[in-house]
């Protein structure tokens, strides 16, 4: 939500603090969520397909590749683990109830709108690190993190995230976002929004001491707006406005800073707020607004010691650091500079998972329970002892608190020192796949294979060896040919033969438990791919886009076994469709026979959950 009514305040009320700025050669911290979702948003994804991941890392690229035309130096950073004291929970769990809505909606349309699919973060970062654009996850929200490097580097973030606002660092908007321009004579610039927090207070006449006011009174995540419901009373009445009805867009902002440009203190003024709530809610706001005061003074930057070193460097030598370094979190990374799923980190810290619906049947079990036993383990692994971890996910068409707890003993990690060998032993210990199974998989596919191993436990009774040589067989569509050990014209024809499906979706929207069906499929890569990334990378990563394409493994015969019963263990696609070549269909053939075996060898079932309190229902 960031700060209540300030992006319409800014908007409509004073959009003189924008302004149009020629932004190059310079440093650019991206708010990384905030812009994964942006790019994500600006066309049409299929997620009623199972996402083409392919078109979105394109856009991806493009957009970072233009940033580097105009010599700007980007730094992307990343949330981490939620607060485990829980006080944003609330406000989490009513997001996560409007896009269990709106995958419900998606659901019955497949074409009207898109939800944020389970791997297009990770599309995100392997794309950013794909150009060697350093990437960076921050111990808990990145907002604070952003700005104070921003500050340091003496540049601007790029995010629509109104919380940046207020904390002392210039913010690009990304609405609206154009391409870059050329002038004559003149290096290329991107011409962009600028906001500028030293403008809102020079316009108002308030004090940069009042900006954790600014960030806390109006109401945020962590602040309920109506918790300064009665300071505000006060203050129309003082004001000549009408204490009660409905509040006007930006009235609040308004009439907030014409009271902070009287105070001549934060403490006072905090005093005064504080004095008109209810002591139930005077720790809260308090508390918010140190925090965000300590943010802005803020300069250790010890989270980027060991994963950027190269930039912690940079910062440390523009001005040393005064304080102390802050405390480290809960769960720590066996490998320095890992990104990894938020409900990872939030399962290894104690905190509560929130999993995200995707397009699903809304009368079977959610998506994201497919990677319930793989998440478990693994932030089993991250803690150093068993988690049970509380859930909190779609339950038919509602949001449902469960706890799950991992099926085996955690495994101590032995850290990047350790030899390959041992760290791709536990690697799939945590996966639960024999490594003698995999060792015969060419390397660029055997995190893959593992994953589909993973996944027929999981799916049993509704998966296929039919469903995992469609996976396959896209897999070899999309990865480059250098990892494939196959002829370079079998790889070609192959290709050449399935372009029209990964250029555009068929016309009738597949059946929805096949759409189910994959995107528990790509829940369980993400976890596996997370899982591989907090070890170190013992197994070749597994590139979202050269891998997962969803519709067109639905196009080459991906559905759940009801629907197909007759040809559930075929390799090829129905007759409708593009058959591959002798060499190619033995190839994906002995891969399924392997991932069939081995997934027969034990069972991997989502664990029971323990029932929880049903939270929201739409």
């Amino acid at each position: 939500m960031g700060i209540l009514g300030f992006t319409s305040f800014v908007d409509h009320r004073c959009k003189a603090l924008l302004q149009q700025e020629h932004i190059n050669s310079c440093y650019l911290v991206i708010d990384g969520d905030n812009v994964a979702h942006h790019i994500f948003k600006r066309k049409p994804r299929s997620t009623g397909w199972g996402t083409d991941y392919a078109s979105y890392a394109s856009d991806i690229e493009s957009f970072l590749l233009d940033l580097r035309s105009c010599e700007i130096s980007a730094v992307v950073l990343l949330d981490g683990a939620r607060d485990a004291a829980g006080a944003k929970l609330p406000r989490q769990l009513g997001r996560l109830t409007e896009k269990v809505h709106r995958s419900i909606r998606v659901a019955a349309s497949r074409q009207r709108e898109d939800i944020f699919p389970p791997l297009a973060r990770t599309t995100f970062v392997q794309v950013a690190r794909r150009l060697s654009v350093p990437v960076i996850q921050c111990p808990g929200e990145a907002d604070r993190r952003a700005a104070a490097v921003a500050r340091r580097l003496d540049c601007a973030v790029l995010s629509d995230d109104s919380d940046l606002c207020a904390l002392g660092a210039p913010v690009v908007r990304l609405t609206p976002w154009q391409r870059p321009c050329t002038a004559p004579h003149a290096a290329p610039f991107m011409n962009c929004v600028v906001f500028r927090p030293e403008r809102l207070l020079s316009h108002y006449n308030v004090s940069a001491e009042h900006l954790p006011l600014l960030a806390t009174l109006p109401g945020n995540d962590t602040v309920p707006p109506a918790a300064l419901d009665p300071f505000f009373r006060r203050l129309y009445a003082a004001h000549g406005s009408r204490a009660g009805g409905r509040e006007r867009p930006g009235q609040r902002i308004k009439t907030l800073l014409r009271w902070l440009a009287t105070q001549t203190s934060r403490q006072q003024a905090l005093d005064k707020v504080l004095s008109t709530l209810p002591e139930k809610d005077r720790a809260v706001v308090e508390a918010h607004a140190a925090l965000v005061a300590a943010a802005i003074a803020d300069d250790s930057f010890e989270f980027l010691r060991s994963a950027q070193p190269e930039l912690y460097g940079i910062l440390v030598e523009r001005a040393p650091p005064t304080g102390d370094p802050p405390p480290a979190g809960a769960a720590s990374l066996p490998v320095a500079g890992a990104v990894l799923p938020a409900s990872v980190l939030d399962a290894a810290g104690g905190a509560p998972a929130l999993l995200e619906p995707a397009v699903e049947v809304s009368t079977a079990p959610a998506a994201a329970l497919a990677a319930a036993p793989l998440l478990a383990r693994l932030a089993s692994l991250l803690a150093g002892r068993e988690r049970a971890v509380t859930l909190y996910l779609r339950e038919g068409r509602q949001v449902a608190e469960r706890t799950v707890t991992a099926a085996s003993p955690p495994l101590q990690p032995s850290g990047p020192t350790a030899d390959p060998a041992t760290r791709e032993l536990e690697l799939m210990t945590v996966l639960g796949v024999s490594p003698a199974a995999v060792a015969g998989v060419p390397a660029p596919l055997r995190l893959l294979a593992a994953a589909l191993v993973v996944w027929r436990r999981v799916t049993a009774g509704r998966s296929s060896r039919r469903a995992v040589c469609a996976a396959l067989l896209a897999c070899v569509a999309l990865a480059p040919e250098a990892t494939l050990p196959l002829s370079a014209d079998s790889v070609a024809r192959w290709r050449e033969k399935t372009v029209p499906l990964r250029q555009r979706p068929a016309s009738a929207a597949p059946p929805l438990a096949s759409v189910h069906l994959h995107y528990e499929l790509q829940y369980v890569l993400l976890m596996a791919v997370a899982a591989n990334e907090a070890l170190g990378g013992p197994l070749a990563a597994l590139d979202v886009d050269r891998v997962v394409h969803g519709p067109l493994s639905l196009a080459l015969g991906f559905c759940a076994v009801e629907e197909n019963d007759a040809n559930s263990g075929e390799v090829s696609a129905p007759e409708t469709g593009p058959r591959p070549d002798a060499a190619l269909e033995a190839f994906v053939g002995g891969l399924a026979d392997m991932i069939e075996e081995e997934a027969t060898k034990r069972s991997d079932s989502p664990p029971p959950l323990t029932p929880g309190l049903t939270l929201f229902t739409p």
